[in-house]
C-alpha cells in the first residue's frame, strides 16, 4: 500500500512538473497579448488553475518528504528488529543441544528416582509387615506372660497362706 502511494505521488509529481511549465508559458503569452486595461493575472481562470496546480505540487512534495521520513524510520526499525530477532534466534538455536542434553539427564534421573521409589515402597511394605508380625508376637507373649504371672501370683499367695497356717 505504501509503495502504491509513493508511486501515485511520484506520477502526480512528474505530471505536475511537466504540465506546470506549459501552463505557465501559456499564461505568460496570453498576459503579453492582453491589453493593460484587462483583468490582472490573479483574476484569469487559467492563472487560478496554474496557482492551484502549483499549490498542489507543493503539497504533494511536502507529503512525499513526510512519507520518505516515515519510510526511512520504519526501515530503520525493521532492520534493527530483524537484527535483534536474528540474534535471539541464533542464541536459542545454540542452546538447543544443551537443553536436549539436560532433558536426557532429567529423564534418566526421573527413571532412577522412580526405581528407587518403587524399591523404597517395597521396603516400607516389608518393614510394616514385619512390624505387624512383631507386634502380634509381642502381644501374644505379653498375654502368655500375664497368664503365667497371674498363676505365679496366685501360687505365691497360696504359699504365703500355707506358711502362715504352718507357723
Amino acid at each position: 500500500i505504501m509503495q502504491q502511494r509513493h508511486a501515485g505521488q511520484w506520477y502526480l509529481g512528474i505530471t505536475l512538473t511537466l504540465v506546470l511549465p506549459v501552463l505557465s508559458a501559456t499564461t505568460k503569452v496570453r498576459a503579453r497579448d492582453a491589453d493593460s486595461d484587462s483583468n490582472s493575472d490573479e483574476e484569469r481562470p487559467l492563472t487560478k488553475v496554474v496557482k492551484m496546480l502549483q499549490d498542489l505540487k507543493k503539497g504533494v512534495l511536502s507529503d512525499a518528504e513526510a512519507d520518505k521520513a516515515v519510510h526511512e524510520e520504519f526501515t530503520c526499525w525493521c532492520e534493527t528488529n530483524i537484527k535483534g530477532k536474528t540474534q535471539a534466534l541464533s542464541d536459542a538455536n545454540s542452546r538447543i543441544p544443551e537443553l536436549q542434553a539436560f532433558i536426557g539427564e532429567a529423564a534418566a534421573q526421573i527413571e532412577d528416582l522412580q526405581v528407587r521409589r518403587k524399591d523404597a515402597a517395597a521396603s516400607r511394605d516389608g518393614n510394616q509387615k514385619a512390624l505387624r508380625e512383631a507386634q502380634s508376637l509381642r502381644e501374644k507373649d505379653a498375654k502368655a506372660f500375664h497368664e503365667e504371672e497371674k498363676g505365679l501370683i496366685a501360687a505365691i499367695g497360696a504359699a504365703s497362706q500355707a506358711i502362715i497356717v504352718l507357723s
